[in-house]
Order: structure tokens, then C-alpha cells, then sequence
């Protein structure tokens, strides 16, 4: 290289790290959010550490008086996304336009594999030859794509960043592989500085730790355009980006330093209103808030701080309240679409992280996307497969991966892109549905018009799962198909928002039985699971029972319910010896002068007693960790929760008898409840520990008239008595029956004793 060269490359870096923003997108896409003033956003991002900005030479005249001394390149190809061909990219400008332009350096687009690399090699090289007379600094931006070529395939961007290095560029650009070690493999290729794209717009968190990866991997920088100069506030971006690219920050420090640290929604306080809002500049969700103290958790690869740790640390002389931890009933469905048609892998991957992190039910890919999908984490994963009903067992591919749902219509029938048959009988996509071998479940149905509401009833008749897209609900309304098909499928309703999709589940009362998400917005994901979590929350009819008898019954074994969630000091769960009723049992919300609050413990009685679950009644003695269990309000409003540990000991019980007032006149309900005071019902003079409980005391209940059998409602007779005698032989009999368990399985159990009492702790 050159003097000037040098020279150049100097004013594009930072210490030969380099944080460039691209902004030539204006030619392919047009006037985006970002660039429409683009004065504006290139004093933004270099005020907030960008070493170069780049435009096509055009812009020029607007960019030089807002840079703020940082360098300028000048890209010289381009294409529009409505020309013929996107990646057929052609020349737009010389290495003298760009130096009349100002330029500290040029740079140029090559498609690594696509049909029209000769083409963009051959210019790759003339430009390289014609800079070098200049001493003109080029930037190669190099990518993996083409039929065949994965965008983020280490060894075919390998390939891409050895090529500009063999045809004479200074510093190359490409695509990120997805994680620092096999990035390694792609800057280990070429000894030239290795910058990796943005590509489309991400959280923070998923930006910078990309960033982070890339520059683990070996990467000298970034060259990061949309999710930088579309970010709602540019310059804290590029300052985040800035402090990993040059300062080796970790993703907790650089996200810290931008003021864009997430914050955990851990604690909200018990009284809100007398809480000051948060400072100017704070983003994201608060952790917890006490009197006007805010405090900013970055995210971290582990999960999120111990609230309890963080609490500790912060004050002991203010009240907090745990807020409702997430709750989950599957009925309704979230379904994530992230096929071809949404963008490129990257952006596809991040849909999918989004959805699975989130809590959705299934994600909806392209069938080549499988097995990566697969690769990301756990979650139902339906396939689009256009040629379902021609592919033959013999000729499917060996050792492939297996989708949990087959969808036909998309490229076809569905979707418009085939014309419907005037007879549906003759419809391609519905003889799939009806093949013997099941190989297709599911229809995929775009209401184009009336002809393809007929279609969609005839694909419902046909298959388990239905998805209809309408463009405009307001014209194509979705009660007329949840009316026509909602019965015979699963009515699956593309939307596109959260408020779309809270829409599509309240419709008709009966509502859709799941939504087809189609956004890029992590936020959107959460609050459609939210949604849906809300729309599934079961309403039970809590009534008051009058205690009628409450006595000592001697020792007896006693469940403790510890949950995986925290509950709140309303909630807890519902118990008791009939299954036709229930008693409100208090969880461990409150700290008493003998023992520290544990608010994701229910102390819940004896093992025979009835526990409400999402799916009907069980035995506590029948809990095991990661069984779903019912968290109910005094006010009867539901979640779910799952089992972490159930702990069975000894202990002096009280029964609690009461009746209440039911169409037939009243009926007797009963349970086994611990002799302790940290065991507590709901009374209508509020939370009342059992051992004040009074005959004439008032105590909140469950009651339905039915009986049970195996947990289900059944309707027939069933007369439920029970005397001491047989409930300390049930007793019994599951005590021994766990710990036969338990020598049979001593790997599974854990056996403690301390000088005040024999415990049994098992994780189940």
C-alpha cells in the first residue's frame, strides 16, 4: 500500500478498528426511515463513535459538513428492489468521482455464487487496479449468495473474503456466520481486516452480541447500516457498537455506556403511586423501583440477576411487591412466521430466537430451513411444502429431519400463485389433504375474495389446521370464517400485530384458535403471548363457606408445593378432601417472626387431598417436578404454573370443615390443613391464619356440583366420606409407596434430618 493509502485508510478507522455506517440504501430502497434526513442521522451516528459513513457519491454535498471528521467512502454499484434483479448489481460510479466527491475510500458489492459474479469480479478488479494509481483505499463488500450458497456458511464466506483479498482490496466486508468460533474460520481465511454486515434491524441485545461475536471471532469492526440509522435513537447504537468494536467491551458494558441497558421487570412496588417516573433517557422495562431510585440491570448470557440478591443490595427498608409471573394455559396458539418471504436467514433466525424466547407454540419455515431450525431450540416447527402431493416416500431424502406439520397452499392453490380449479373436487392442494398417508395436515389460505373463503371451508372440512391471511379484515371479515370452518379445524388468522391478534381471539366470542404472527418486532412477539396467555386465563366462581367444625387430628404427611414461579400475596392455590370443593390455601407471600417469606411455596395439606390443575383435579401425593398446577386469586382469575419440588413430612394437622350454600340447599366440603400459623386462608375479614380460625368464620372457597373420577368431571353420583381412620391409611399407604420409590431410585432422592424434625425432600 501507498502512502496515501495509509493515509486514507487511517481516516475510515480508528486504530485500524473500523465502525463504518453504511447509508447507500436510498438507491435500492428508496427515502427509508433514517435517511429521509440524512443530515441528521450522519451527525447522529458520528457523534456516537462511527468512523466512516458511506453513501453513493450523489449524497455527497450532504454528507461532508455533518461527519464530524470522520472518513467518507463512496460505494460505487448499486440496484433497486424493483428493478429485475436485485443482485445484479451495476456500476454507478469511478474512483474519480469518487475523489471529486471527497472520499477517503471507494467500495463495491460482489454476490460470491450468484449468476452474476463474473461480472462483479471483473469490476472488483478494474476498480482495485484504477485505485491503486490513486492510492484510493477499497472496501469489498463480499457476500455468500446465490442458488445453493447459505448466506452464513463459514466456508462459503471464507470463500468470499479470500477472493477480494486475491483481486486487491484493502478491507473486506461480509456476512456474520452466526457465532465467534466459526467466524474464526472466515477472518482466518484472508489477512485482510475483516468487517462483518448488520443486516436487517434487531433488538439492541441481539445487535451488540452479535458484534460482540464477530469481534471474538477475529472481525477488525462493522459495517452496519439499517440497524443502526433505523434505530429510534442512532447515536446510542453506534455508541454501544462503538464500545465493543473499540473499547472490547462485554454486551453488559457497551449496552450500560449507550443507555440502553434493558431492565428486568423483577419487582413493582406495593404502593405505585407514589413512585416518580423514570429519569429522561432511561429505556426499556423497570426492574424495580423504591421511592425515586431506578436501577438498570444490563442483560446478561446467563438469565436475569437473583431479584432477591439485587433487592438485598439495594434497600431493606422498602416494601416491594413480586409481580405476577408469567402464566401459560395451552389452549390458544402463537405461530411464528418466518419463511422466505420475510427476508434473508439472519432476519428469518431472529424471528424464530424471538418466538422461542418469547413462549410461542410453533414457528412456520420453508421446508430447506428445517434442521437449522431445529439447531435454535425447542418449539413446534410447521413446514411450507409445495410439492406435498407429488413426493413420494421412495424418493424422500434419507436421515432428514422431521416437521411436526405439513402445510400445503403456500406456492400454490392457497396463495393465488396456482389458479383455483372451477370444480374444487379437482384441487391439487385439497387432494394432498385428503391423502391416507397424512402427509399434509394443515392449509394454508390467502382470502383473495369470496372464491377463496369457498376454498378455505372446503380446506377446513379436510385438514386439523387452517390458516387464513386477509389482507383487510374489515373487508374480508374473520367472523364469516370462524362462523363457516371455526368448528371443523384449528382457525389459525394471520396478523400482523398484537392488536390484530387480540382481535382474531375475542371475535365472535368464540375467537380464532390461534394466530399466524407475521412481524420482525421481538416486542410484538412478547405482547401476542401475553395476549394469549390473558384470552386462555380461566375465571373460577369463588363463593364463601361457613366453618362449621375445626379440630386437631394428630401427625399426618403434609405437601409443600414449591412452584417455579413467584406468586403474589392474593394468590395460592385451591385444596381439599372433595373434589366437588376446594378451600383457598394461601401461598407463603408473608413473613412471619419464625421463618422467611417463600412466595413460590403453597403449604397445601395432606397427600390425599385434591389439587386444581390445568387439565382437571390430582392427588398432591401425585405431583412430580414439571407437572402443571393452578394458581388462583381471591378474586378467581387463574394461571398456570409448573411444579419445581414437592416436599411430604410429618406434621400435626388440623381438619377444617364447612359448609355451603349451594341450589339444593347446602353441602359439606372439607380438607387437612398443617396446625401452624404460616398457614393461611382467605376469610372475609381477610388473610387468616388457620390456627385462628373460628366456627362461624367465613373462609373462601371453590364449589362446583359435580363429581370426579380420575380428575375428570363426571356426571354421575359419587358419594365422597371420609373419616380419620381412612384417611391415615391413604396416608399411609402413600408414604410408603414414595419411599419404596425412593430406595428403589436413591439417585432421585435427597434424604435431610435436622435436631427439630425428619424431612424427606425429593425432586421429582
Amino acid at each position: 500500500m501507498t502512502t496515501g493509502c495509509d493515509a486514507r485508510l487511517d481516516r475510515i478507522s480508528s486504530d485500524s478498528r473500523y465502525l463504518v455506517v453504511p447509508m447507500d440504501h436510498g438507491l435500492t430502497m428508496g427515502a427509508v426511515a433514517g435517511l429521509k434526513e440524512i443530515e441528521e442521522t450522519i451527525d447522529s451516528v458520528t457523534r456516537g463513535g462511527a468512523t466512516a459513513v458511506l453513501t453513493q457519491r450523489g449524497i455527497a454535498p450532504r454528507v461532508h459538513d455533518n461527519k464530524n471528521d470522520a472518513g467518507y467512502i463512496v460505494h460505487v454499484n448499486g440496484s433497486t428492489q424493483i428493478g429485475p434483479d436485485e443482485q445484479d448489481k451495476r456500476l454507478t460510479a469511478s474512483v474519480r468521482d469518487a475523489i471529486r466527491a471527497g472520499a477517503d475510500a471507494v467500495s463495491l458489492h460482489i454476490n460470491v455464487g450468484s449468476s452474476y459474479e463474473p461480472d462483479q469480479i471483473e469490476n472488483l478488479a478494474t476498480l482495485t487496479s484504477e485505485a491503486a494509481d490513486y492510492g484510493m483505499p477499497v472496501l469489498a463488500m463480499a457476500y455468500a449468495r446465490g442458488p445453493g450458497v447459505a448466506g452464513d456458511d463459514p466456508a462459503a464466506l471464507g470463500k468470499a473474503v479470500r477472493l477480494a483479498e486475491e483481486l486487491g482490496a484493502d478491507v473486506v466486508k461480509t456476512g456474520y456466520s452466526g457465532d465467534g468460533d466459526s467466524f474464526e474460520h472466515v477472518t482466518e481465511s484472508t489477512r485482510l481486516p475483516v468487517v462483518i454486515a448488520g443486516g436487517s434491524k434487531g433488538s439492541d441485545t441481539e445487535t451488540v452480541r452479535m458484534v460482540r461475536g464477530a469481534i471474538d471471532g477475529g472481525a477488525a469492526g462493522v459495517s452496519m447500516g439499517r440497524s443502526i440509522f433505523q434505530h429510534d435513537d442512532p447515536e446510542a447504537i453506534t455508541r454501544a457498537v462503538s464500545a465493543v468494536v473499540n473499547d472490547d467491551c462485554s454486551v453488559e458494558e457497551a449496552l450500560g455506556v449507550a443507555g440502553l441497558a434493558e431492565m428486568w421487570p423483577l419487582l413493582t412496588p406495593a404502593a405505585p403511586d407514589t413512585v416518580d417516573t423514570a429519569p429522561d433517557g432511561w429505556r426499556g422495562r423497570p426492574l424495580m423501583w423504591s421511592a425515586k431510585l431506578w436501577i438498570a440491570i444490563p442483560p446478561s448470557d446467563h438469565g436475569s440477576p437473583n431479584r432477591h440478591d439485587i433487592a438485598r443490595s439495594v434497600t431493606r427498608n422498602t416494601v416491594f411487591k413480586p409481580q405476577p409471573p408469567d402464566s401459560r394455559v395451552m389452549t390458544r396458539t402463537v405461530w411464528i412466521k418466518a419463511d422466505d418471504s420475510v427476508g434473508g436467514w439472519e432476519k428469518r433466525k431472529r424471528r424464530i430466537i424471538a418466538g422461542i424466547e418469547a413462549g410461542a407454540d410453533w414457528v412456520v419455515v420453508d421446508e430447506h430451513d428445517l434442521a437449522r431450525v431445529r439447531e435454535l431450540g425447542q418449539i413446534n416447527v410447521a413446514v411450507f411444502r409445495a410439492d406435498a402431493d407429488v413426493v413420494d416416500e421412495a424418493e424422500a431424502k434419507p436421515d432428514t429431519a422431521e416437521p411436526d406439520l405439513v402445510v400445503v397452499g403456500k406456492d400454490g392453490e392457497g396463495d393465488g400463485t396456482v389458479d383455483l380449479p372451477n370444480d374444487l373436487s379437482g384441487s391439487a392442494d385439497l387432494s394432498t389433504l385428503r391423502r391416507s398417508d397424512e402427509r399434509a395436515a394443515a392449509a394454508y389460505v390467502r382470502i383473495l375474495g369470496e372464491r377463496y373463503e369457498e376454498f378455505a371451508d372446503a380446506a377446513a372440512t379436510e385438514s386439523e389446521y387452517t390458516f387464513v391471511i386477509g389482507d383487510d379484515w374489515t373487508i374480508i371479515p374473520l367472523e364469516n370464517l370462524i362462523s363457516r370452518v371455526g368448528e371443523e379445524t384449528h382457525l389459525i388468522a394471520g396478523v400482523t400485530t398484537a392488536a390484530e391478534a387480540e382481535t382474531a381471539y375475542e371475535t365472535l366470542e368464540i375467537g380464532a384458535d390461534g394466530v399466524l404472527l407475521d412481524t420482525d418486532d421481538p416486542d410484538e412477539i412478547r405482547q401476542t403471548v401475553d395476549i394469549r396467555d390473558a384470552a386462555d386465563q380461566e375465571s373460577l366462581s369463588m363463593r364463601y363457606g361457613e366453618v362449621t367444625a375445626i379440630e386437631q387430628t394428630g401427625r399426618a404427611d403434609r405437601v409443600c408445593v414449591d412452584t417455579g414461579s413467584l406468586m403474589d400475596d392474593d394468590e395460592g392455590m385451591l385444596i381439599g378432601s372433595m373434589s366437588r370443593g376446594q378451600f383457598f390455601v394461601h401461598a407463603e407471600t408473608a413473613e412471619s417472626p419464625y421463618v422467611a417469606a417463600r412466595p413460590f411455596r403453597v403449604n397445601a395439606g395432606a397427600v390425599h387431598a385434591y389439587v386444581q390443575t390445568p387439565d382437571g383435579t390430582k392427588y398432591l401425593a401425585e405431583l412430580t417436578s414439571g407437572d402443571r398446577v393452578q394458581v388462583t386469586n381471591t378474586d378467581g382469575a387463574t394461571r398456570e404454573t409448573i411444579v419445581g419440588r414437592v416436599k411430604i413430612e410429618k406434621r400435626p394437622m388440623f381438619r377444617v370443615q364447612a359448609t355451603v350454600e349451594t341450589d339444593d340447599g347446602e353441602d359439606r366440603v372439607e380438607t387437612l390443613l398443617q396446625n401452624a400459623e404460616t398457614i393461611k386462608v382467605a376469610t372475609r375479614n381477610g388473610r387468616t391464619a388457620v390456627t385462628d380460625l373460628n366456627v362461624g368464620d367465613e373462609v373462601l372457597v371453590y364449589y362446583e356440583d359435580i363429581a370426579r373420577h380420575f380428575g375428570e368431571s363426571v356426571d354421575e353420583s359419587v358419594i365422597e366420606k371420609w373419616t380419620l381412620t381412612t384417611v391415615t391409611s391413604l396416608h399411609r399407604w402413600a408414604f410408603d409407596s414414595i419411599r419404596y420409590h425412593w430406595r428403589c431410585w436413591p439417585s432421585r432422592r435427597q434424604d435431610r434430618s435436622d435436631d427439630t424434625h425428619d424431612e424427606l425432600e425429593c425432586d421429582r
